[in-house]
């Protein structure tokens, strides 16, 4: 049993404790795993006698959570990849539809210019490499203007059409990456939380990096899709 699965429930009943009658034909195991903010219970149903509760009984049991909770984990990965990609695709296209006039207004009045949000996210995921431990940074130049500061800071920034082409290959760089993952990879801490803090919180994992990111990719996006209705 993985020890993310030991930290969220005790699957299994210890060998030799004898089931109660309503469990004579039947035993239903509720275990509660942690997915970035809420927990997700889970009803495993094995229709397993438990009559001569032994060894290769509970060896049983341990094989079915774990079968179980491998379809879970693909089901996590698969949900986060296909969100995440469906949402790079439709920032792709937004900003392939924008002019560079248009990037350079405000999202609404008083708020970020598209410019700087093409800045902003393209040097948020230069960074998701570092915590998914596939790489390092290829435009780290790009926080002291569009992480570490808000907008019209007085940074000299890069011209838009180079932010368009930064923003493509870094995304590009994240799928190569992502392709070539193991799903099991995805429940192993990311980088920058500690093994202490992780056999704790097992839910600061790599998985967990992308889903937040794609979270904030999202909202980003509705304010990038403002600017389509501006003129330029």
């Amino acid at each position: 049993m993985s020890a993310f699965a030991k930290a969220s429930a005790d699957a299994v009943a210890p060998v030799g404790i004898e089931p109660t009658s309503s469990e004579s034909e039947s035993e239903i195991l509720s275990i509660e795993i942690r997915s970035l903010k809420s927990w997700a219970k889970i009803r495993i149903l094995s229709n397993i006698g438990l009559a001569n509760r032994n060894v290769t009984t509970a060896n049983s049991y341990i094989h079915i959570f774990d079968s179980n909770m491998k379809n879970q984990q693909q089901v996590f990965v698969i949900m986060a990849l296909s969100a995440w990609e469906s949402h790079i695709k439709r920032t792709d296209k937004l900003f392939d539809g924008l002019t560079d006039a248009q990037l350079s207004h405000e999202v609404s009045p008083g708020r970020n210019s598209g410019i700087y949000l093409l800045g902003h996210l393209t040097a948020v995921h230069d960074a998701i490499p570092v915590f998914l431990g596939t790489g390092g940074r290829v435009y780290p130049q790009l926080d002291v203007a569009f992480v570490s500061n808000p907008d019209n800071s007085g940074f000299t920034i890069p011209a838009a059409n180079d932010l368009r082409t930064y923003w493509k290959e870094v995304n590009s760089r994240i799928a190569n990456h992502i392709s070539t993952m193991q799903e099991e990879e995805w429940f192993k801490k990311h980088t920058a939380v500690l093994e202490a803090d992780f056999a704790k919180e097992p839910q600061r994992n790599k998985l967990n990096i992308l889903v937040n990111r794609t979270n904030h990719l999202s909202y980003h996006l509705g304010q990038l899709m403002l600017l389509a209705s501006k003129n330029g």
